[in-house]
């Protein structure tokens, strides 16, 4: 079997065999080294009994972590270098194509299409929402806007890794039909593919860029051994206490290049033996649990590669957005996902260019500072703004107008208003004296902490005294 590094995120899940005897129930760090927002399955039967103590306890909220989210320093995705949109390109990796269920490309390629079109188009009813938040370190915020580029399906033959890299599949039923693993691959062996497909196709390699590796049913990947634990793979009978669900990463640079970011989607598991698995609830709006399930762990490692790109770089330093736990924007809130709809079985709770989708909710640090318990959230909300006037609407009175703002998701940031489209202050209230009757627009336009704006215009008439 693969010896590995990675401890685990959310809660080190006990190992079938020895439930009874097991102890040790607290969180453990979400990523190692260059390894990056490690997505750690849920419980999703019994008798795991570590693991359901510990979510019950010290777990309860966000996961055993310690919000708020604090920038260590270095870059963000899609900010001071690349400004404007990350691009995401889908890498689906089988030899035999075959592999993937039928439908299940198109249906993860059109996840990555729909949060491009959504973003786009400034969708704030989704996660990717409360991204504008977390700035770079010289405060540039992220762009918001996703951009698709055209998949890659990849053919190239797996490596030898038993040969090779010590990689060979665990034995086991993993999957919810009893079938297991046939082939296994080390992080290693995707690391050096993504890099040979960006060499041979020249595609970028910066900072708005992300390719997402998705691995077919019956491919174990494993990372590679530094000796600290005895496993550290996808979900496997050997060790559920270290077993994963998805996880990005990047190839480590020289410290003044860009680095080569991926993330690593292995096929999901679910209603596995192993007790574990890699959906937080049994609902498939697109009646396709392979797809729909995996969906979240792909906007979960989407979500930390913008905000968390580099984690800890060779210059040993911490970079990117994480709490003092060292967890990402995504471990707070994973399987967590708000309010649902929809029928029993097919809910979802956001929708993206038209398409229905269970997505976890991504952690807030302006909501958490509104409330504690209103960290995770589904989207944003952007302010809302009406205006009043005291004062006799006459020349040479004095006129002041008073703004109600309301900033749901975050707090107000700053304030801009405008006399005639004429900009005219920035406090809380703006008071002046019309020079001129007739007709006269006073306007005000709130900018929140997210970077959203919302604004309301009040006209009024001036009478000659």
């Amino acid at each position: 079997m693969f010896a590995a590094v990675v401890a685990s995120s959310l809660v080190p899940l006990a190992s079938a065999g020895s439930v009874a005897g097991a102890t040790s129930c607290a969180p453990a760090p979400t990523h190692v080294g260059r390894f990056l927002g490690i997505q750690r399955p849920s419980t999703t039967a019994a008798p795991i009994a570590c693991s359901l103590a510990a979510r019950s306890s010290a777990s309860k909220a966000y996961n055993g972590g310690s919000p708020p989210l604090k920038l260590k320093g270095g870059v963000t995705m899609g900010t001071s270098l690349q400004p404007g949109a990350v691009t995401l390109t889908p890498i689906y990796w089988a030899p035999n194509q075959a592999a993937f269920d039928s439908g299940y490309e198109s249906l993860s390629t059109q996840f990555i299409d729909d949060l491009s079109a959504a973003t786009t188009a400034g969708t704030t009813a989704s996660p990717f929402s409360v991204l504008t938040q977390y700035t770079n370190a010289s405060g540039t915020r992220f762009g918001s806007q996703m951009t698709a580029s055209q998949p890659i399906v990849d053919t190239q033959a797996y490596p030898n890794d038993a040969n090779t890299t010590g990689c060979s599949p665990d034995s086991g039923a993993i999957y919810n039909d009893n079938s297991g693993y046939s082939s296994c691959i080390s992080d290693a062996d995707i690391m050096a593919e993504v890099q040979r497909l960006t060499t041979d196709k020249n595609l970028s390699t910066d900072w708005s860029h992300l390719y997402v590796v998705y691995l077919p049913k019956g491919v174990e990947d494993c990372m590679p051994s530094q000796g600290q634990t005895p496993h550290s793979c996808t979900a496997n009978y050997a060790d559920t206490a270290d077993s994963y669900c998805a996880y990005h990463s990047y190839v480590n640079p020289a410290p003044t290049d860009a680095p080569m970011l991926y993330a690593v989607i292995p096929y999901t598991v679910w209603n596995s033996g192993t007790g574990i698995g890699c959906n937080g609830l049994v609902d498939a709006p697109n009646a396709d649990p392979a797809v729909d399930y995996g969906v979240s762990a792909v906007s979960h490692e989407i979500a930390e590669a913008v905000t968390d790109p580099q984690g800890y770089s060779q210059d040993g330093l911490t970079h990117g957005w994480m709490d003092k736990s060292g967890n990402e924007i995504g471990d707070l809130c994973a399987y967590v996902y708000g309010a649902l709809r929809g029928t029993s079985g097919q809910r979802y709770n956001v929708r993206l260019n038209g398409s229905k989708y269970l997505i976890q909710q991504e952690f807030s640090n302006s909501s958490y500072k509104l409330s504690h318990a209103a960290g995770c959230q589904t989207g944003w909300i952007a302010p809302s703004v009406s205006l009043r006037s005291t004062g006799k609407l006459t020349v040479g009175k004095l006129v002041t107008f008073h703004a109600t703002v309301s900033t749901p998701s975050g707090a107000v940031l700053s304030r801009s208003w405008t006399l005639d489209g004429q900009p005219a202050g920035s406090g809380a209230t703006f008071a002046t004296r019309f020079v001129t009757a007739g007709s006269h627009t006073v306007a005000l336009t709130v900018t929140d902490s997210g970077g959203y704006q919302g604004g309301s215009s009040l006209p009024v008439t001036i009478k000659t005294p």
